[in-house]
């Protein structure tokens, strides 16, 4: 009798060990549900925040150009102007036309780049290619010395040519828009093993350390915009860290308050886009 006691109590305490082995995982499951619940809800809040965020700003982004437009489309329309009036203002409503249809391009790209939908067209290039034509008509457009030091040996890489095209130009708009009257921009190319490294440098007033890490952010401006006009979307460096990531590069910053900063990025020489 005692030993079948003895069972009994051994089958009870071996029954209640295995019920709460079960009871502390399903504890420790459910907290863990619980923990990925707050986090994506957490998730959630964030996008809701900045998807409201972005829908500010890109209202006001348009509506300056789209002002701009409209005001002076009715003084065409309601004044009395010479010819030298008349080409002064449809010159402002072409440039304000320009102007808010590639602050629309780079809201799409954005969108594109954030939800992978961005379609690559591959080919194969040499970039040495891309730099002479850039620098050469951007210098002209923006009346702008550029410093390019280049091999004479191919960059040959497989890339979208014309997306990597856009990383040159937002970074070059980048330099300008921070280099002082009468500074230039220094532009060099190298190969490193199975990599194409471009350093874009200015030499104007650099980057504080603390904003060092928020200048990719979409929206992102510094303080130390040497004109006190910057009028682009504020995207440009988000749009070209996100196509250099998408070759599976890498784009970065190096900065020194008063020395100017280094924009670099790497793109492999072949991806599998």
């Amino acid at each position: 009798m005692a030993g079948q006691l003895d069972d009994i109590n051994k089958n009870l305490e071996s029954m209640i060990r295995v019920a709460v082995s079960k009871y502390e995982a399903s504890n420790r499951a459910l907290q863990e549900k619980s923990g990925k619940l707050e986090d994506a809800n957490r998730r959630l809040t964030e996008m809701d925040k900045l998807k409201s965020e972005f829908v500010s700003i890109v209202s006001h982004e348009l509506r300056t150009p789209l002002t701009s437009i409209i005001g002076f489309a009715k003084i065409l329309m309601t004044l009395k102007l010479s010819d030298e009036q008349k080409e002064k203002y449809l010159k402002v409503i072409e440039s304000e036309g320009k102007r808010l249809a590639k602050l629309v391009n780079d809201f799409l790209d954005i969108t594109k780049i954030e939800s992978g939908t961005m379609i690559f067209q591959p080919v194969e290039f040499d970039m040495r290619d891309i730099i002479r034509e850039i620098t050469e008509n951007f210098a002209i457009s923006r009346n702008i010395s550029i410093e390019t030091k280049i091999p004479s040996t191919p960059l040959t890489v497989l890339g979208d040519r014309d997306r990597i095209e856009q990383v040159f130009l937002n970074l070059l708009a980048n330099a300008a828009r921070y280099t002082p009257p009468g500074e230039k921009i220094s532009l060099t190319a190298e190969k490193e093993n199975d990599k194409i490294k471009i350093s874009v440098r200015d030499y104007g007033p650099g980057v504080k350390k603390e904003d060092i890490k928020k200048i990719f952010d979409k929206f992102y401006r510094c303080d130390d915009d040497i004109s006190k006009k910057s009028r682009g979307s504020g995207l440009g460096l988000a749009i070209a860290s996100g196509i250099v990531q998408m070759h599976k590069g890498e784009l970065w910053a190096e900065s020194e308050q008063a020395s100017g900063s280094i924009f670099s990025f790497t793109i492999p020489v072949r991806t599998a886009l």
